[in-house]
């Protein structure tokens, strides 16, 4: 992380802060996980130097920070609570878990579901399952969310209080685990079952990959959630609504 710092004194930024799961050795994997790295400022050149360098920028003034807290939105939680500062110091603002907590936090699931169909569909096996991985963690976050209003983001915490309210998953979520370390492969019956625990966990309905394949065959490039209707795009570009027969 020296070159993280030596970029901030540089810049003379107010503050740069890892954040998610590289603060978390147990959910760390080396090569596959993303570094997501939080910069507190305006400079927009920094976030162009961060990606080049393989890191997932997010910038943000303080004033936009506040409001992200004020609303409850989990990325305030993220980069103030689930974060390792670097470099100078970040604000200390009130953040209060609430309904809009949840529903973020239930999309979040949602789309990392789309990404972990797309790759699954278009042969890339360890962004299928880093991103199956992550929906299902994030449909157990929002189910806890809905439940006692409080975010958890570890893999232990959420294993812990899955089996605790008896939520779907639990058994995938240390599956998953486990074969992402080993970089397995993910087959579209255990997506398919990773799809039954997240259409359980977030009370919507998922499209299991093997639904998708009797209607598109692996013509599949796209899956988007778009006002409560799950539509695909085909490799031709035509979009379709996908409703099970």
């Amino acid at each position: 992380m020296d070159g993280l710092y030596n970029l901030c004194k540089e810049r003379k930024l107010r503050a740069v802060a890892v954040f998610g799961s590289y603060t978390r050795p147990k959910d760390y994997v080396e090569g596959i996980s993303d570094i997501n790295v939080f910069v507190l400022g305006r400079d927009k050149r920094v976030l162009i130097e961060l990606a080049s360098e393989g890191f997932s920028p997010l910038m943000l003034d303080e004033a936009s920070l506040k409001d992200l807290c004020e609303k409850g939105d989990p990325i305030c939680f993220y980069v103030l609570r689930d974060s390792k500062v670097i470099c100078g110091e970040l604000p200390s603002f009130e953040f209060r878990v609430n309904e809009t907590t949840c529903e973020k936090v239930r999309e979040q699931a949602l789309s990392f579901y789309s990404s972990s169909v797309e790759s699954h569909f278009r042969t890339d096996e360890v962004n299928s399952l880093k991103y199956a991985l992550k929906a299902l963690k994030a449909s157990l976050m929002y189910a806890v969310c809905e439940r006692e209003r409080v975010l958890l983001v570890s893999y232990e915490d959420l294993r812990t209080k899955c089996k605790a309210l008896n939520l779907r998953g639990c058994d995938e979520l240390s599956e998953l685990n486990l074969m992402l370390r080993a970089r397995l492969h993910l087959t579209t019956w255990a997506l398919d079952r990773v799809a039954e625990a997240i259409s359980a966990n977030v009370g919507k309905k998922v499209p299991k990959p093997s639904e998708l394949m009797e209607k598109f065959g692996d013509w599949i490039a796209r899956l988007s959630h778009e006002g409560g209707k799950w539509r695909v795009m085909t490799k031709d570009g035509h979009w379709e609504d996908f409703v099970k027969s």
